[in-house]
């Protein structure tokens, strides 16, 4: 959010307000919402636009200032915006379709005089008098005598929906934004360029076995900005995998792609698809299986099994796991087992058995 994008050209300014002698923009840095007019961080160097990526409150203190003519200045105003350099300006937060708004920050209050000057770069022959603090879209007045300066703040922020990796421009103009009342140019203006965020896309792990059809895979993103989730996303992005039932054991790639977003740009990171060696239950008649003998005193065996791979699960009556091994021989040991009743749980059957 710190990087600069432009250098303002302000001799410009001063050249053309000798000749015109009009009132002018002047200075201006983009700040955090967070403290007063004192105290609030900068979010760039004086001068410098702004790169933005959510839609959250900032704030922009700007300079206006009249020199050289003793007539006073004094308008009723308005802060507008353009997008990108058409130059067709809107008046923040004045109408529904508006791409920014005035919001109410718990900083500053609307009209609190800013009393103290924060932008270094102004000229110091002309005297600093207090502006306002805006968090209104209401007009406000601006008065200004011979060669005196104000500082502005303004509370804003970009509306949900915004358009994306563009660039917006600022000024302060009265009720006719075309009638240049002020003088400025494109390349003086205050700009915010609103960056997508990036939404990192990780697909999810996964396993099988050999023989089995893919899992359906999940994805996991992180990078949401403004409260957003994965339901504002306008298309998902989906996942593929080279694998299929008769590839053989090992790792495959679960590839993430096609997410399509108005505000978010997506950054894929790949999973793994872990496919093991057949299942060895998958074949097995689990009708042939016989356990004896129940009760039983310290050693049970198991008949009809097919795979020496198989492993059984001895649960107590809670649903705890008390052990867990493979069987060796068609025998498991259970004389570590207190007397009572278990739950023997093999390929996809369970008996109840009884220690004795």
């Amino acid at each position: 959010m710190k990087k600069s994008l432009f250098i303002s050209a302000f001799l410009l300014v001063t050249l053309v307000g000798e000749l015109w002698a009009t009132p002018a923009h002047g200075h201006y840095r983009w700040r955090d919402d967070n403290g007063t007019e004192v105290t609030a961080s900068w979010l760039a160097n004086e001068d410098d636009s702004l790169i933005q990526t959510n839609e959250g409150n900032i704030r922009l203190r700007m300079e206006l200032y009249h020199w050289d003519v003793a007539e006073e200045f004094s308008e009723i105003c308005y802060l507008y915006y353009a997008s990108g350099e058409d130059t067709i300006w809107h008046r923040v937060g004045d109408e529904p379709s508006n791409l920014f708004e005035y919001y109410d920050s718990p900083n500053v209050t609307n009209n609190q005089a800013t009393v103290s000057s924060r932008l270094s770069k102004s000229d110091p022959s002309c005297a600093n008098v207090a502006g306002v603090i805006r968090e209104s879209a209401d007009a406000f007045l601006i008065t200004l005598t011979e060669d005196t300066r104000k500082e502005f703040e303004f509370c804003i922020k970009p509306v949900s929906g915004i358009d994306y990796n563009q660039v917006y421009f600022f000024r302060v103009e009265d009720e006719d934004p075309d009638a240049a009342t002020f003088y400025y140019a494109l390349s003086i203006c205050p700009r915010l360029f609103l960056e997508k965020p990036v939404l990192t896309v990780t697909a999810d792990d996964a396993e099988r076995h050999q023989g089995e059809e893919n899992p359906e895979f999940t994805l996991t993103y992180s990078g949401f900005v403004d409260g957003d989730d994965e339901s504002i996303i306008d298309e998902a992005p989906s996942l593929i995998c080279d694998a299929n039932a008769s590839s053989v054991p090992g790792t495959y790639d679960i590839v993430a792609y096609g997410g399509e977003d108005n505000k978010y740009e997506f950054n894929y990171v790949e999973g793994t698809l872990t496919v093991t060696e057949p299942n060895a239950f998958k074949h097995q008649n689990v009708e042939t299986i016989k356990v004896y003998p129940n009760p039983v005193k310290d050693f049970v065996y198991i008949e009809g099994i097919v795979s020496k791979d198989y492993s059984v699960r001895i649960v107590d009556i809670s649903g705890r796991i008390i052990l867990e091994r493979k069987i060796e021989n068609n025998t498991i040991d259970l004389s570590s087992l207190q007397r009572g009743i278990y739950l023997l749980k093999i390929a996809n059957r369970v008996h109840k058995i009884i220690k004795e």
